[in-house]
């Protein structure tokens, strides 16, 4: 892929012209063409990748004449940039009596690999390649839906825009972030301006974007507000929220945390507060006591303080400590009270579902019976 700016310098009449050309996750290349340059001593890239800290700044090699034209190639084994992001560039040409800079330009870093089709809906953008006009209005829906109930739970004062691409597949999404440079089992995947999601079949894709865009745009609007202190907010808070957010509930995970309750096998919270490296049922178990202790706070406290709590968070506040400033309570208080609700609920939930159908037949011979009470009495009395 390849991008063209034609900038003009008054000064000297020198004319220049930027290109920008890219080979998805292995090169960039950055080039300029100078006309009536034969008093050009120097010429000098700088560029940025978003989200990076560090600026690179060349000195680029060039034949002196008329007319100069160099190329500068980046090796993206060397740079790591991240996909969909912007890249910033800027070019300084030094002559005789001076030098003059391009303004700073900027591309977008996109998978090139596919064909995308677009739709935009105020700050969303859908992107997606297999089928019809309908998978891009189902993004937006759900992403709209889902932005809807983060922003009365997030502390969120304005909703900068964000782009949705939905790849045909997990392994096609993935081989582009390792393109990339990214390990998608090992870097976070949040990024502060678009969510990367999959849709494989058509007749559940609208399910599936239910569960996978509301779980990510919670992880992109945490990254925003909390910047370089995302990694400070609880564990337990981020999966928490990514699952409540979902359109359906895990279809385990009741189960899963009724049996641990039972059993006074719970995780212990301070543990989530870290990312857990448990695998198989105790990572669904900690799945699902983040989804369960969220709603708790969310339901006891309300969404006002919620908010509140992930403020603090994002500004770097230590677990507990956020939990006893915001909540007013210790997080060891806090997992009594809500391993209390959960232990009260289980009870009544495993009485109905080993006695259910006798509570049933119960509840109606009693109702029957208070019937005929009623009518005996009632025709006594009439009598």
């Amino acid at each position: 892929m390849s991008l063209l700016d034609v900038v003009f310098a008054q000064e000297e009449e020198l004319t220049q012209e930027s290109e920008i050309g890219y080979v998805f996750g292995q090169e960039l290349r950055f080039s300029l063409r100078v006309q009536d340059a034969s008093s050009v001593e120097r010429i000098t890239l700088t560029f940025r990748p978003e989200l990076s800290a560090e600026e690179y700044v060349v000195n680029v090699p060039f034949d002196s004449g008329e007319t100069i034209s160099v190329t500068h190639p980046i090796d993206l084994s060397l740079v790591k940039v991240r996909p969909y992001s912007q890249i910033y560039y800027s070019w300084e040409v030094k002559t005789a009596s001076g030098a003059y800079e391009l303004p700073e330009q900027s591309f977008a870093y996109e998978d090139d690999r596919f064909a995308w089709k677009s739709t935009t809906r105020e700050a969303i953008t859908a992107h997606w390649t297999d089928g019809g006009p309908s998978l891009g209005q189902d993004a937006l829906d759900v992403s709209a839906q889902a932005l809807a109930l983060l922003s009365k739970v997030l502390p969120i004062e304005t909703i900068v825009p964000f782009d949705v691409y939905v790849y045909p597949s997990s392994a096609d999404m993935n081989a582009g972030r390792r393109l990339a440079g990214f390990d998608p089992e090992q870097d976070p995947p949040s990024d502060p301006h678009v969510i990367l999601v999959t849709a494989v079949n058509p007749q559940s894709a609208l399910a599936d974007l239910g569960q996978s865009i509301p779980y990510e745009l919670t992880h992109l609007l945490l990254f925003r507000v909390s910047g370089d202190d995302y990694l400070s907010v609880p564990w337990w808070l981020i999966e928490g929220l990514g699952l409540t957010a979902q359109a359906q509930p895990h279809p385990d995970h009741a189960q899963f945390l009724e049996d641990a309750v039972n059993m006074g096998s719970t995780i212990p919270f301070q543990q989530l507060c870290q990312a857990p490296t448990v695998k198989g049922n105790d990572a669904i178990l900690a799945s699902a006591q983040s989804a369960s202790l969220v709603n708790y706070i969310l339901a006891r406290f309300g969404s006002q303080r919620f908010a509140e709590l992930t403020a603090s968070y994002a500004n770097g506040v230590e677990c507990k400590l956020a939990v006893q400033q915001i909540l007013g309570i210790s997080l060891q208080d806090l997992e009594e009270a809500w391993l209390n609700s959960q232990m009260q609920r289980s009870i009544l939930e495993q009485i109905f579902s080993d006695y259910g159908l006798w509570l049933l037949i119960l509840l109606i011979s009693l109702g029957f019976t208070g019937f005929l009470v009623w009518y005996s009495v009632r025709g006594t009395k009439q009598r």
